[in-house]
């Protein structure tokens, strides 16, 4: 692995379907792929700071949609998709 995954899967209730009440469970695990229903997502932060930028640059031009800011909408939301160097 060149780089830490942007988002990893938390098996904190381990194999368990059914609510777990020890709340410092023995064996907390990870992943990069959900294994369980109950699994907990964990995303790196600059991670999370591009998907909102996608997110608000995709609003906007949702907002802008038949009016004269589409294009410019367009080229923020295409800025914001690319992919960053870690």
């Amino acid at each position: 692995m060149k780089h830490p995954p942007n988002r990893i899967w938390l098996q904190y209730y381990g194999d368990s379907e059914e609510p777990i009440e020890d709340d410092d469970p023995a064996e907390v695990t990870w992943c990069e792929d959900r294994i369980n229903n109950r699994d907990v997502c964990y995303v790196r932060e600059n991670w999370l700071e591009r998907l909102q930028k996608i997110e608000r640059a995709a609003t906007h031009l949702v907002d802008c949609k038949g009016r004269f800011h589409t294009e410019q909408a367009m080229k923020e939301l295409v800025e914001a998709i690319k992919i960053p160097h870690f």
